[in-house]
């Protein structure tokens, strides 16, 4: 096996980013995961040198470029290809030389267990002090596993992150250095993978707690094809308004307690607003439901800037919250709000929410159970192109907080999840005629570790990153220092 990859170390990288493309972002196959980084691991811990590491980065480049280009259609742009492909690759380019260096000076274990740490290390820093969010984290590839998505109860993504990537270093150390030298970081791998697996079973065999509530997610009557066609010309929106307040009209009419657009829902002028908003108090004390209005204030054409936000409208016709979208999607143009989303108290319990993107960062789900709710409503927009994984990283904020969600989306999937994860409803927008989705959820969140000590365990993984990487430094320096005397 070490002859092979010193041999056949190109075929290798190769084989390896096919497997990060084919388990990552949409069209993805997901069990490969847990070994995907193997063959890009296995030939630089047999050897380095810069030739290794110039064909690495170039493979990496390329398929990371393709990773990204499957998720784009119409109507995103191949612009946004190379804006998140080239952090992506210098990502990981950077995690896969420190941690087979540490293997070949350090030792085996180091370099197999320093590959999830820096993984999930660099993941924490993308979604925290980045601009690109949780996209690409390695929890993400087991969305369809809803038993292991349970982990993030307890540690977030970041857990499952861990896990997942360990399983790719540790049969890459299988295959240079044999079962054998290895048995005992095997058996512990099970015995961790297994008992995630049961945790996750007993979590799943519990009720949400509390008492239902009827919510509803009403779609626009436009797509995200049309929609900078109604930014160009605001009068196309007008035309469909009626349509968005009838489908409002009709999610009551089934018996919803709320009623909540997607992301931008429709575009108006600022001097639009005022009676835009009489008109949905008017809706909401007529048939005594809360409707949570996500629209856009235009603000500029050229370039494009708007307000993207949500007025909550209570059933009384009062605003209990006016939000603004906290993370935009970098080039979409909304202005960047900075107020947290409050939490809106039911006999049933309290309810909060935010904007689409912004549930790709961790720290919103967790400002929003940490105000009391155990419901978010969460207005959207996606594209094909990112349907279903976008609801399902909403979804698995859910599961780590133990919040119920409602995520009403244009041009893809709307869903409805219990704190377990565990679909309630959904609707396909390109297959429903009628534009309503309705749902019993709770709003009483199930405690979670992660909800009380969130990434905790980041920072755990930086640490140990850290020393190890002091440790390499430090090893490499002795080495020539006795070179030299």
């Amino acid at each position: 096996m070490r002859t092979f990859m010193k041999e056949r170390f190109i075929l290798s990288f190769i084989l390896g980013g096919a497997l990060m493309a084919l388990t990552s972002m949409r069209f993805a196959v997901q069990p490969l995961a847990w070994i995907a980084y193997t063959p890009l691991l296995a030939p630089l811990f047999v050897e380095g040198g810069k030739k290794r590491l110039w064909w690495l980065f170039a493979v990496l480049l390329i398929f990371m470029h393709l990773t990204v280009a499957k998720i784009v259609v119409a109507p995103i742009s191949y612009f946004m290809v190379p804006l998140f492909a080239i952090p992506m690759t210098f990502g990981a380019f950077l995690t896969i030389v420190l941690a087979t260096t540490a293997y070949r000076n350090l030792g085996i274990r180091w370099g197999i267990y320093l590959l999830p740490a820096i993984i999930v290390t660099f993941e924490w820093i993308q979604y925290t002090y980045s601009d690109q969010s949780a996209w690409g984290a390695m929890a993400l590839t087991q969305t369809q596993n809803l038993s292991l998505m349970q982990m993030g109860s307890l540690f977030g993504i970041a857990g499952l992150s861990y896990l997942v990537a360990l399983g790719s270093s540790l049969f890459a150390g299988v295959l240079v250095e044999g079962i054998k030298r290895l048995r005992w970081d095997i058996i512990g791998f099970v015995i961790v993978f297994a008992a995630a697996h049961l945790y996750g079973e007993v979590r799943l065999a519990h009720d949400a707690p509390g008492t239902m509530m009827r919510v509803a997610a009403v779609s626009s009557p436009f797509s995200a094809e049309e929609t900078m066609a109604v930014i160009n010309d605001s009068r196309l929106a007008r035309e469909k308004d009626a349509l968005l307040f009838s489908r409002s009209l009709k999610a009551a009419d089934l018996g919803a307690k709320i009623v909540v657009w997607n992301e931008a829902a429709t575009i108006i002028g600022k001097n639009e607003e005022p009676a835009f908003l009489e008109k949905g108090k008017s809706l909401a004390k007529l048939r005594q439901v809360d409707l949570v209005m996500a629209y856009g204030v235009l603000v500029s054409r050229n370039p494009i800037k708007f307000e993207n936000k949500y007025v909550w409208i209570r059933s009384d016709g009062s605003v209990a919250d006016e939000y603004w979208k906290q993370h935009p999607v970098p080039g979409e143009g909304s202005i960047r709000g900075n107020k947290a989303a409050q939490a809106v108290t039911f006999p049933e319990g309290k309810v909060s929410g935010a904007i689409c993107y912004d549930y790709d960062f961790p720290e919103i789900a967790l400002s929003n159970v940490r105000a009391g709710a155990g419901l978010a409503v969460i207005p959207s927009s996606d594209w094909r192109g990112i349907d279903p994984l976008h609801s399902d990283m909403a979804r698995f904020m859910g599961v780590a907080t133990g919040m119920s969600i409602v995520r009403s989306v244009r041009s893809a999937t709307s869903f409805a999840s219990d704190p377990y994860g565990r679909i309630k409803a959904s609707m396909r927008f390109y297959e429903s005629k009628e534009g309503v989705m309705v749902a019993d959820v709770t709003a009483v969140a199930v405690p979670t570790v992660y909800s009380k000590t969130g990434d905790i365990f980041p920072l755990i993984t930086a640490a140990f990153s850290v020393f190890a990487v002091f440790g390499l430094l430090i090893h490499r320096w002795k080495n020539k220092r006795q070179r030299e005397g």
